[in-house]
């Protein structure tokens, strides 16, 4: 159990903040453990709706992993999904969804159609859709993530089944109610 899964929000932060120092004191500023560790400062302060501290230090994530590995690196894409999800969070709808689509294109292209990755960044830009209200392309999005999934995995499979969930939400959200069952 993490101090952040049970609500001790400034003594995570306090923390993450010395493992943060510490970090780049041992490994450098760029080094993958010192980026880890101010994804995870950003996880907490955005957890206690400290959004424009958590969005500052993600901005600066994604950027150094880009200057680092490229755009297409699984570590850029997965800092990109945390900075679309900032912005998806604070409404700033016309970033967050560039980013998740932009993420999506890359993981399609590095990792295929049908990949785990690339199935989740699907279902994270279907949210983001219909958080924006663009809800005919949530739906199609997410319709298109429960397909791939129940065919790639089975419809009994986890990820097959928390699409249903998924499509099921958004349904329920944009008042579909009788598709939702």
């Amino acid at each position: 159990i993490s101090l952040t899964s049970v609500g001790r929000y400034p003594d995570a932060i306090a923390i993450y903040e010395d493992v943060l120092e510490r970090r780049t004191k041992l490994h450098g500023e760029d080094a993958s453990e010192t980026l880890m560790a101010i994804n995870n400062l950003a996880t907490a302060l955005q957890r206690q709706g400290k959004y424009d501290e958590a969005l500052e230090l993600l901005e600066n994530n994604y950027q150094r992993r880009v200057e680092l590995h490229g755009e297409k690196h699984r570590d850029t894409l997965l800092a990109m999904d945390r900075l679309a999800s900032i912005h998806n969070v604070m409404g700033h709808y016309d970033q967050s969804v560039p980013l998740y689509e932009q993420a999506l294109q890359c993981r399609r292209e590095r990792m295929g159609e049908k990949h785990p990755e690339t199935l989740e960044s699907m279902s994270g830009l279907g949210f983001a859709y219909r958080d924006a209200g663009r809800n005919e392309l949530a739906t199609q999005t997410l319709q298109q993530a429960l397909s791939d999934k129940t065919q790639v995995f089975g419809e009994d499979h986890p990820l097959a089944i928390s699409a249903t969930s998924d499509l099921a939400r958004v349904y329920l959200a944009i008042g579909r109610y009788d598709d939702a069952l």
